[in-house]
Formats: C-alpha cells, sequence, structure tokens
C-alpha cells in the first residue's frame, strides 16, 4: 500500500521577513541555496522550519526538500529590506 505524501505549508511573514515551512516531516531535510550560492541546511528532525531574510541579498532563493518530501521551491525577492 502506497503512504500519501503530505507537502509542507509555505508562508511568508512580512513583518519578520522570514518565510516558514510547517508540517515538516521529521524524516525530511530542507537547503536553503541564496542567490551567491550560500546554503543554510536543516537537518531531519524538524518539523517547522524558519528563514529569515534579513540581511541576505535580493535574488533567487532554492529551498531544496530531500527525504520523505521531496520537493523544490524556488523563491524569488526583489526588495526584502522594505
Amino acid at each position: 500500500q502506497e503512504k500519501e505524501i503530505v507537502y509542507p505549508a509555505l508562508r511568508m511573514d512580512k513583518v519578520t521577513k522570514s518565510i516558514y515551512l510547517e508540517k515538516v516531516s521529521p524524516y525530511t531535510s530542507v537547503c536553503v541555496v541564496a542567490p551567491d550560492g550560500t546554503q543554510t541546511d536543516f537537518g531531519d528532525g524538524h518539523t517547522e522550519v524558519a528563514f529569515d531574510f534579513s540581511g541576505k541579498p535580493v535574488g533567487t532563493y532554492t529551498f531544496k526538500l530531500t527525504g520523505e518530501q521531496e520537493k523544490t521551491f524556488v523563491i524569488h525577492t526583489n526588495r526584502i529590506s522594505e
């Protein structure tokens, strides 16, 4: 029997300038790749991930989920500081 995969919810908070991934499986790793190639890794075991854009460069960010909830989100920022 095949297990139905429920993917995380993506929520952006303009006040805190953060993106939240909620309902992440403990068997999923999250890696955020910034436009300059810098990587922020959140290993297995997180059920919520918060990524703060404050002080980060504008451009395209890639949120790579690997493991049980394998998926990629691409988010383009153009005015983080406002």
